[in-house]
């Protein structure tokens, strides 16, 4: 296997304390910690809500974080909860499923087919309400660019972005394509949002290689196109998008590089064990990993340590596993498609973490 580049690890918890309310009985005093930080509160509010950093992770050592604990002003413990974030499930942001018009055209141009017949309908707010293109030109001549009406289901009183597109399509057999997705609020005028997107899927044997989403710059326009740059038609192309309301402030994750320790040859199997550390004991939500080489592929398990750094690569004394991935990079005509990050179940809080070929 080409050897991993490098591994990153993100995520995102917060702690809910109160600190209008009577101190806990049986608590400690602020000396008895070796590690203070500042905590400002404003507002009138019964709880509050505080992401604690790496620099803070670094100082404990439970993980059920029992040497933790908040103190007001007067130097009494207050009530203080865990709570794990998804910034997917954050009032004001959702994801809803938007019209996707195909719009067939010349494979080896940018003009439409001469014999492309086009019905546009819009409703008294501009919204879209049929497209419809009809061609006599064989379907296998064609790409398919695609108009998505963004401001479908978007409530005209609460102004809304989107910043993220994710794809689906029926399966005939392996898709690769790349696009320009572009912007406009009248159908007329379109300007670029992102200069290439890629999808990929691609099957070999039990292995599926697939990049089915794009992120980008929040936009509040009314209509997107995917117009075709190369590669296989997409038909039937579906798109659903997270949309942020304006003023919503959505939980992003923290990223954090596991820095590489070390590797050695896997003793229970014929590939490698990549070990990695992380600059704290953190709750992990995501993997990103990447190849250090272009087109290669390779599987791996994730590992995660329960206690301290004690144990060899080879030891199965004491790791966890969080998942198995199928990490690839791809490079098409100058552009680097590379595998998605692997989503944890739940979060997973470790230092050391190991990666297995």
């Amino acid at each position: 296997m080409n050897r991993i580049r490098s591994a990153v690890v993100g995520g995102v918890l917060g702690i809910v304390c109160a600190l209008g309310v009577a101190p806990v009985a049986s608590a400690g005093q602020p000396g008895d910690y070796a590690y203070r930080w500042p905590l400002k509160a404003e507002g009138d509010s019964a709880a509050w809500q505080f992401a604690l950093t790496p620099e803070v992770y670094a100082a404990l050592a439970d993980a059920g974080l029992r040497d933790f604990e908040v103190f007001n002003a007067e130097g009494q413990s207050v009530p203080v909860a865990r709570l794990t974030v998804d910034p997917a499930a954050t009032p004001g942001v959702a994801q809803v499923a938007l019209p996707a018009y195909a719009l067939p055209r010349a494979a080896d141009a940018t003009a439409t087919p001469d014999d492309l017949a086009l019905r546009i309908e819009r409703d008294a707010e501009g919204r879209l309400r049929v497209l419809q293109v009809e061609t006599a030109t064989d379907p296998a001549q064609l790409a398919i660019d695609y108009i998505i009406d963004a401001d479908m289901r978007r409530d005209p009183r609460r102004p809304s972005s989107v910043d993220r597109l994710d794809f689906s399509w029926p399966e005939r057999g392996d898709v690769r394509a790349r696009f320009v997705l572009e912007g406009s609020e009248d159908l007329v005028y379109w300007q670029t949002v992102v200069p290439e997107v890629a999808v990929v899927s691609l099957r070999r044997g039990d292995a599926v290689l697939q990049r089915r989403d794009v992120e980008f710059p929040p936009s509040a326009l009314r209509y997107l196109r995917l117009r075709q740059i190369d590669g296989t038609p997409v038909p039937g192309l579906q798109v659903s998008a997270r949309r942020t309301r304006a003023g919503a402030v959505a939980p992003a994750w923290r990223r954090e590089t596991a820095r590489f320790v070390d590797s050695a040859p896997d003793p229970f199997g014929s590939g490698q064990v990549y070990r990695y550390r992380l600059p704290a004991k953190l709750p992990v939500g995501r993997v990103g990993i990447q190849l250090g080489a272009d087109n290669a592929t390779a599987r791996v398990m994730v590992d995660a340590q329960r206690g301290t750094a004690t144990e060899q690569p080879g030891d199965a004394q004491g790791w966890v596993p969080v998942g198995e991935t199928l990490l690839f990079r791809l490079r098409q005509d100058g552009m680097r498609i590379d595998n998605e990050p692997l989503v944890l179940s739940v979060p997973h809080a470790a230092r050391e973490w190991r990666l297995r070929s």
